[in-house]
């Protein structure tokens, strides 16, 4: 994998993980399932691991998952605009389609 695409991974990781917390730990609910979630977080662990430069090149959330082991996501930032508008975009799609869990 090009340096590129590790980092746009790493980026993606990130925000699935935080918004798929917001979801869990504020808004009670969950559209993904526990497994899908520990994939999640166990490979953006050992990619940030992996390519710690690369990790920190990609800038947003840099902080919020420093030395993050992947166990869990209650501790990161779950309010704010972005991780907020995002989480309820998304639940509201979910529940419309009656795919909520």
């Amino acid at each position: 994998m090009a340096d590129e695409e590790i980092k746009e991974l790493i980026l993606r990781r990130r925000r699935q993980i935080l918004v798929n917390s917001c979801i869990y730990y504020r808004f009670g609910k969950a559209v993904i399932t526990d497994k899908q979630f520990d994939k999640w977080a166990y490979e953006l662990t050992d990619l940030q691991k992996k390519y710690p430069d690369l990790a920190i090149e990609c800038g947003e959330f840099n902080e919020e998952f420093k030395d993050w082991d992947g166990t869990t996501g209650y501790h990161l930032p779950l309010w704010g605009n972005w991780v907020e508008r995002q989480a309820q975009q998304i639940l509201d799609y979910v529940e419309e389609k009656g795919l909520l869990l």
